[in-house]
């Protein structure tokens, strides 16, 4: 049974009251951009955010579509390219005349793209959390480049709070992949905050994305004795790490970010995954979870496995409220929308989204902390992303 909560999302972008399906699919459709990692080793990523825009387009079509009109997704394959996520954001702009585009997730991809949505001018909405993917380098943000969940700064502070609060660490080493602006944009901010909040980082090993393996890496951690290990990198590359720190006997915490809740991460890791704890973009015991995981599940038969369901899903809700507080389908206009938009109802954070106009991403929007025991993940509460 579909929630209340699913239904206030849709009545949210319908502006047209009474508006049938049948009659919104006779109009013009109003095309949205998606641009995800189809194809590649994080193929899966890309294939479950798809998955969530679906299941939200067709939601929202049901309802009756947003200004009496359908919507349309055009998904474009970047396939982990940098180069390919920027020619598909121009091919969307330029021949699929797209009101505003979703994606990446990708923080090099968008870093890349930011610039060139400047002299495109159709807004894109992604979940790239380091800040260069938004802002400019003069503290500015990019006029169409918006984020969609916390940024890097928020990330790594929340996880220095579980490290400082709910594991009672005062030491704290970091394990982190340099290639990975993901990775190193949250690394930064964590450390900055542990610090400044009475722990100590003892040590801090990097590696490229071309290790195969972190023994070597780990013994040094282990030597400086931490009480918890931040890993901030993504799937399989922070299973492996685990595991083989479980094999060391690395007596430590360990701790990630949403990669962590991946199936990528808990098949390497395997029983190594036991006693970890990770910071996620949904609480997974609320109602709007319970309505979004029914709906996934009749649409695509499968469970969602990825937070990257939730993106998808979210993002097309709020590009859909911005064309319905716009009461246009121009880029220009949803452009202005998204920088005022607030109390978009959505599945990430407390459950509603409101854009912080002055840095183009989520005000204060909160996170859900687990822990994996026993192969399940134990959701252990909201946890703020404030200062």
């Amino acid at each position: 049974m579909r929630t209340s909560w699913v239904m206030a999302a849709l009545a949210s972008v319908s502006l047209l009251a009474g508006t049938t399906a049948a009659a919104a699919s006779a109009r013009p459709p109003i095309r949205i951009g998606e641009i995800a990692a189809l194809t590649g080793p994080t193929a899966l990523t890309g294939l479950q955010e798809q998955m969530g825009a679906k299941l939200a387009v067709a939601e929202i079509n049901r309802a009756g579509g947003v200004l009496g009109r359908p919507l349309k997704l055009i998904t474009l394959d970047f396939g982990g390219s940098v180069q390919t996520g920027v020619a598909d954001y121009r091919r969307l702009v330029e021949d699929d005349h797209v009101s505003a585009v979703i994606g990446t997730n990708f923080s090099n991809v968008n870093i890349a793209m930011a610039p060139v949505t400047q002299r495109l001018k159709v807004p894109d909405l992604s979940d790239s959390i380091d800040l260069r993917a938004t802002m400019q380098p003069d503290g500015k943000p990019y006029t169409y480049a918006f984020l969609a969940q916390p940024s890097a700064d928020a990330w790594g502070r929340i996880m220095a709070k579980v490290a400082l609060h709910l594991l009672k660490a005062r030491r704290a080493a970091i394990l982190l992949n340099q290639d990975n602006a993901f990775a190193v944009a949250q690394a930064k901010p964590f450390e900055a905050y542990f610090s400044a909040h009475g722990g100590k980082i003892v040590s801090v090993q990097e590696y490229t994305s071309s290790t195969t393996e972190y023994t070597s890496l780990l013994t040094t951690i282990a030597a400086s004795h931490p009480q918890v290990v931040l890993i901030p990198n993504y799937g399989q590359h922070d299973g492996l790490a685990v595991q083989e720190a479980r094999q060391l006997g690395l007596k430590a915490y360990f701790l990630g970010p949403n990669t962590f809740s991946t199936p990528d991460y808990t098949k390497v890791a395997g029983a190594a995954a036991d006693g970890t704890y990770f910071v996620n973009n949904v609480d997974l015991l609320s109602p709007r979870y319970r309505g979004f995981d029914a709906a996934f599940r009749k649409m695509f038969h499968s469970a969602p496995k990825t937070v990257n369901a939730f993106f998808g899903y979210d993002d097309v809700h709020i590009i859909a409220a911005a064309i319905a507080k716009a009461h246009s389908s121009s880029p220009a206009a949803i452009t202005r929308a998204l920088d005022h938009l607030k109390n978009v109802p959505i599945l990430e954070g407390n459950g509603t989204f409101t854009m912080d106009a002055a840095l183009h991403r989520p005000l204060r929007m909160p996170v859900t902390v687990f822990e994996w025991v026993k192969g399940r993940a134990v959701d252990k509460g909201l946890l703020s992303s404030a200062n």
